[in-house]
């Protein structure tokens, strides 16, 4: 009797892991917000650092980001190679402060 308990344990163990692997595994393939810089020091800029953790270079063509002025900054003609990174900066690539920030699919 013990022994189909353990069993049953490790069987159910044994799912638990691969469910939480599954997930662990899916959140790895998208477009992350990766760190956000809102209240500078004097004489340095606001910006918002974006990292493409898939395998495939990605265009934000269909992205844009804003913080709640309802004016989206569209990110056509911008994109992301497969694994690196991409910081947009306040002046250069949106004019906004960055107060509350969202990024939209469309």
């Amino acid at each position: 009797m013990k022994k189909s308990y353990l069993i049953i344990l490790i069987l159910i163990s044994a799912a638990i892991f691969l469910a939480f692997a599954k997930k662990t595994e899916a959140a790895d393939d998208h477009i992350v917000i990766n760190e956000i810089y809102p209240n500078p020091e004097t004489g340095e800029i606001e910006w918002i650092e974006l990292f493409n953790s898939t395998a495939l270079d990605f265009s934000l063509d269909n992205y844009s980001v804003e913080d709640g002025t309802h004016i989206p900054k569209v990110l056509a003609g911008y994109s992301i190679l497969a694994g690196q990174y991409l910081v947009l900066e306040k002046g250069a690539d949106f004019s906004f402060g960055l107060n509350i920030l969202a990024i939209f699919w469309s």
